[in-house]
């Protein structure tokens, strides 16, 4: 087995045991690797259509397990949860309010995967910011997710928010728009004033070659990426309380309780009493290969079970998506009948 596809219980250990808990557990145990379901979730990621790493830890008991950790992974949409991160904290410094309106320009207005371009094709609405971070975690909005990182000042400065935490091995370096015209291959100035319709139509108008060609880079691009273990970090350290305050926590905890996307992945592997706090991300697919079929949560077991945080990315996926979101289910599922085992 390769290096890169199963880390070291010993550096995995040490990685997990830094990560300093405060909310969820006043003493929670000592990290323990659990090398039973780490087994099963290597047979689960051996099997999967793609390239798989897995990263899950118990924040009561402390157990863990994971494969290629440490391993990059484009985020896709999972990357609009460290944008939302990085705007609340705009708001708790108070350079920013929830109820702030920002003008939707033309140019902001995203062809994809967009209520906000479907109700203002143009833009010329004002959104408070409240409800770009609604829509940006409960539908993967891509026009409010531009628009949230130009009111933060750009991709770089996004990123040294999380740098600021402490938050390393995940990064934001483009807008979705960007993101979306490097998969197609289409070039485009930063300043470009094109309208969805007009990005649209040029994407449209790619060769099949260029096309195909930008769409196998993608994936290896290490822009806007992160390893699993990084997006776990970010989701403990969250739910313990040490990014933001509680109002505020509970503000973008709530949000990703509200999350539409990805039924078929983390969601579809746990009970349905079982409330799931997530966001999910899918790259684009081009000749029945996709670049990313990611999702990243937050679930709390039955009883004293405790919360389990996971993440889960595949990239170069081979087939239908479909197949993708059934690794992540079967994912969801191995944990919890793991750790919601009697002892």
């Amino acid at each position: 087995m390769s290096p890169g596809f199963r880390l070291g219980a010993a550096f995995l250990l040490a990685a997990l045991v830094a990560m300093l808990p405060v909310r969820v557990a006043a003493a929670p145990a000592p990290a323990a690797l659990d090398r039973g379901l780490q087994h099963r979730l290597e047979a689960i990621a051996r099997a999967a259509p793609g390239i798989c790493g897995i990263a899950v830890r118990n924040l009561d008991t402390g157990r863990f397990a994971g494969v290629a950790t440490t391993d990059t992974f484009p985020m896709a949409s999972t990357y609009k949860l460290p944008i939302a991160l990085a705007v609340l904290r705009m708001v708790e410094r108070g350079e920013a309010s929830l109820d702030e309106p920002v003008r939707l320009r033309p140019a902001d207005m995203n062809p994809d995967v967009s209520e906000l371009t479907q109700r203002f094709p143009r833009g010329g609405a004002d959104v408070s910011i409240h409800e770009l971070l609604e829509q940006v975690l409960r539908t993967s909005d891509n026009t409010a997710c531009d628009v949230l990182i130009r009111r933060a000042g750009g991709a770089a400065r996004v990123t040294g928010e999380l740098r600021s935490l402490g938050l390393e091995g995940l990064r934001v370096d483009r807008r979705e728009a960007e993101m979306g015209n490097d998969w197609f291959g289409l070039h485009v100035a930063l300043d470009s004033t094109w309208t969805a319709e007009r990005l649209r139509a040029e994407r449209g108008g790619i060769r099949p070659r260029l096309r195909g060609h930008a769409a196998r880079s993608f994936s290896h691009d290490r822009r806007d990426s992160s390893t699993p273990l990084a997006m776990a970090g970010l989701l403990e350290r969250l739910w313990r309380g040490e990014l933001l305050p509680a109002a505020l926590t509970d503000t973008l905890e709530a949000m990703l309780g509200r999350c539409e996307t990805g039924p078929a992945r983390l969601r579809a592997g746990l009970p349905p009493s079982i409330r799931l706090a997530h966001r999910t991300g899918t790259g684009g697919t081009w000749e029945n290969h996709t670049a990313a079929v990611n999702d990243v949560g937050v679930f709390t077991l039955p009883g004293s079970g405790g919360t389990v945080v996971v993440a889960v990315f595949l990239r170069d996926v081979r087939g239908p998506v479909a197949a993708a979101e059934r690794t992540i289910a079967q994912v969801a599922r191995t944990v919890f009948d793991a750790w919601n085992a009697p002892e």
